[in-house]
């Protein structure tokens, strides 16, 4: 038979047998409610009865040969009333369509599960709390339960999936309750970390859910970082398992000096469906500053695992990233063909950028500004312009174009490392979606091309740092000094009177060559400057 079903219920979870594939032109019964009083009526509605059908009501664990009510209907459609009498019993009861009767009973519907009690309202249960520790007492209240004979509250590891009793993958409850009031309160203790489901059986079959909760036993689930330092060019990635699978769990990032139960985290993204594997952050999204991440159950805010610190910052691998008093200027140089984004130095609002050959053109040098959201401002040394993150149409490529004063669909952009000195860039533009910058992006094309986010490629840029400038300047010295690398060479012109410092605290000689680090100069007046030399 292939029928139809319209569940009206709200509280009966699983109903035997399954509806798959069903058609409303066969025999088919609809229930006004899923749950009715002892000696109350229940109205059946039926479709497509053939001649000589009844509506037959018997008890979910016994067959429709042995139904307490057979009510004949007439062909097609119509409805009909039922009553399950006090001396019946509290139980769950299938109605369905059927011909014959005794031992000649045939069903011609699919039946539908409703159950009758003393009670008849609304069922819930809950508990006292999501996750327990091991050997904690789980409490269990329930109100308004059918308490039918053998009902029973059990708790099953998630992995188990309920079967009949007489089916050979049964497996008898971790921990097992009687149900013989409406109302009440049971305890189980599980000894074992792990995520279980608690379920409220009726009349203690397996087959008929009437409702189950979901708990965290124990910390199974692991999350760490894979790095204790990340620099801002680098994905964050992390490694976790033991997660429910099928619970609402999610994994947040967390400034070190926050609330892990109350603090919305600086990052947070879903993992239900995944119990185990690699999670990456993009490049940018975190500002530098040290975090905690953790792993939460099913929407709780008690983490059920923590990683140890990381910290997300600067150091020799780094960028340099421009300040108020000092400036570092790069070119970006397309991995794939070595030409140089240059910016225009038109008077237009959304400018074209062309790729040129000659880095040494102020034109064809950017700094590169951090973002208080961790993401990055790139600004072309000669016209002060941004990159932007807006695009315009042009043949079959959105072209990225630069501009003077960013507007409020401009959120800067996110620079992750590839290999060696290649990098990608990428932002969110106006429309909400996140591109890369290509080759084909300053310069159209016929046909764009797949992302491939590898070393020289189209979506590669190296990064060249031309020339350091200190612009803090005080006194009579109105130009400021400029810092280059030199073959190794920290070389200042203008004010001679600073040191030279490593990363260790050690002080090195000026105007030597040096090994690849990040140096610190400072001048006498109190000024300073950071330097990489590669």
């Amino acid at each position: 038979m292939n029928k139809i079903i319209k569940i009206t219920f709200l509280a009966l979870l699983a109903i035997a047998p399954a509806i798959a594939n069903a058609n409303w032109n066969d025999p088919t019964v609809v229930l006004s409610q899923n749950r009715v009083k002892l000696n109350a009526s229940l109205k059946v509605s039926y479709y497509n009865a053939p001649t000589g059908a009844s509506v037959v009501v018997y008890n979910q664990s016994a067959t429709a040969a042995d139904a307490i009510i057979t009510q004949a209907v007439t062909a097609g459609k119509g409805h009909a009333t039922v009553t399950v009498p006090t001396s019946a019993g509290a139980h769950g009861y299938y109605v369905a369509l059927a011909t014959g009767s005794g031992n000649s009973t045939t069903l011609v519907s699919e039946p539908v599960l409703f159950v009758a009690d003393a009670v008849g309202a609304d069922f819930k249960m809950t508990t006292d709390k999501a996750i327990y520790s091991r050997n904690g007492s789980v409490s269990i209240t329930f109100e308004n339960a059918p308490a039918c004979t053998n009902d029973k509250i059990v708790l099953y590891p998630t992995s188990y999936k309920l079967v009949p009793r007489t089916d050979a993958k049964y497996a008898a409850p971790t921990l097992s309750a009687d149900v013989t009031t409406a109302s009440g309160n049971v305890i189980l203790k599980a000894t074992t970390a792990g995520y279980y489901n608690i379920y409220y059986l009726l009349d203690g079959l397996h087959t008929t859910i009437f409702d189950y909760k979901t708990i965290l036993v124990g910390t199974p689930a692991t999350v760490k970082s894979d790095k204790t330092k990340f620099v801002p060019e680098e994905n964050l990635t992390f490694t976790f398992s033991g997660l429910s699978k099928t619970g609402d769990d999610w994994i947040g990032i967390f400034a070190k000096d926050s609330s892990i139960a109350t603090s919305t985290p600086a990052y947070k993204v879903s993992m239900k469906g995944r119990a185990s594997g690699k999670l990456t952050v993009p490049a940018g999204t975190l500002p530098s500053g040290t975090y905690i991440c953790a792993a939460f159950f099913n929407e709780n805010r008690t983490p059920s695992s923590t990683s140890s610190r990381f910290i997300v910052g600067y150091d020799k691998e780094s960028l340099q990233y421009s300040t108020d008093s000092v400036e570092t200027y790069y070119t970006i140089q397309s991995a794939s063909d070595n030409r140089f984004i240059t910016g225009a130095t038109s008077s237009a609002k959304l400018k074209n950028m062309t790729l040129g050959t000659d880095g040494t053109a102020q034109t064809a040098q950017w700094k590169l500004v951090t973002r208080p959201d961790g993401k990055v401002d790139i600004i072309n040394r000669a016209t002060k312009d941004y990159l932007l993150t807006t695009s315009v149409l042009s043949g079959n490529y959105n072209l990225t174009k630069s501009g003077a004063t960013p507007d409020e669909t401009y959120h800067g952009w996110g620079i992750s490392k590839i290999e060696d000195d290649q990098y990608s860039i990428h932002g969110f533009e106006e429309d909400g979606v996140m591109r890369y910058l290509a080759n084909a992006n300053i310069t159209s094309g016929s046909t764009p091309e797949s992302l491939n986010l590898q070393k020289g490629t189209n979506f590669a840029w190296k990064l060249n740092a031309v020339e350091t400038v200190v612009t803090s300047i005080k006194g009579h010295h109105a130009k400021g000094e400029n810092v280059k690398v030199v073959n190794g060479k920290i070389v200042v012109s203008g004010n001679q009177d600073y040191t030279t410092w490593n990363a260790s605290g050690l002080r090195v000689e000026n105007n030597k060559e040096l090994p690849s680090g990040v140096y610190l100069l400072k001048w006498k007046d109190g000024r300073s400057a950071k330097v990489n030399v590669r």
